[in-house]
């Protein structure tokens, strides 16, 4: 069982939605206005969960969002 999703993560799923799959922790955390280090944190919960899932290579790959179209 995870944690309940926070306003943040919330918040970074719909920035998500909107910017295309190959964008970076750096990127995202600059549109949010979090760290890139609260960026991962937020990443990796959303990982845990499997609401985030990563295809590809490091470099080449992208990231999906499930239930996302």
């Amino acid at each position: 069982m995870g944690q309940k999703v926070t306003d943040r993560e919330i918040d970074l799923k719909i920035d998500w939605k909107i910017s295309n799959p190959f964008v970076t922790q750096k990127m995202l955390g600059d549109v949010t206005g979090l760290s890139r280090s609260g960026v991962r944190y937020i990443m990796g919960q959303l990982r845990a969960e499997g609401i985030l899932q990563r295809v590809g290579s490091t470099k080449k790959g992208r990231w999906i969002l499930k239930g996302s179209d």
